[in-house]
């Protein structure tokens, strides 16, 4: 027996000796999948030069697309150059969350496309360098730097989502005057279903 596609192309599907149907099937990440098919996945960083003993914001991003979400993937966080006020101290912690919104002050960062042969720009706002946010943070993660030059890396498999104008925050609290520390957060954009 031939199997055939049906739609008048000729192509026909092999059966195996075992009476199955012989199939091939790739497995992709989603985000590499949207990176290579979409031109949809981003990477923005953010840092603050020179710590003081504060709340300090690292980076603050904000979803723009009125069609689409966009989903955090992954999220690195680190650390350069503190002194012992940063290393294994309860005052000195990394966190991430939601909820506060831009007010004024910080940098603005434009995120960059990673699939270069994309020309796809990132409906997100970014601002690093300590920007004026409003608002009640909500805490989601947190982690404790154990070394001057620290770095944390959170594979978040698009467990991370923003609708329209909601916000994302990387920042530290610190009781370090010196180091600078640094935010970097992969992205993709995923249409509302």
């Amino acid at each position: 027996m031939i199997i055939k596609s049906g739609v008048g192309n000729g192509y026909s599907a092999k059966v195996t000796d075992n009476n199955q149907l012989e199939v091939v099937s790739e497995s992709k990440t989603l985000q590499h999948w949207r990176s290579i098919n979409k031109g949809l996945v981003f990477q923005v960083i953010g840092d603050k030069a020179t710590l003081s003993a504060a709340t300090i914001p690292i980076l603050h991003i904000q979803n723009t697309s009125a069609e689409k979400r966009l989903v955090i993937t992954y999220i690195r966080l680190q650390q350069v150059g503190c002194s012992a006020a940063g290393i294994d101290s309860t005052t000195h912690y990394f966190q991430t969350g939601f909820g506060r919104t831009y007010s004024s002050g910080g940098t603005a960062v434009t995120p960059v496309i990673v699939n270069r042969s994309s020309a796809n720009v990132a409906e997100a706002t970014c601002y690093d360098n300590n920007p004026t946010l409003a608002g009640t943070f909500q805490e989601i993660d947190r982690y404790y730097p154990s070394k001057a030059s620290d770095a944390v890396v959170y594979n978040k498999e698009g467990s991370i989502i923003l609708g329209l104008n909601d916000t994302f925050e990387c920042r530290i609290v610190s009781a370090d005057t010196q180091g600078d520390v640094y935010a970097r957060v992969t992205m993709m954009f995923i249409e509302n279903e």
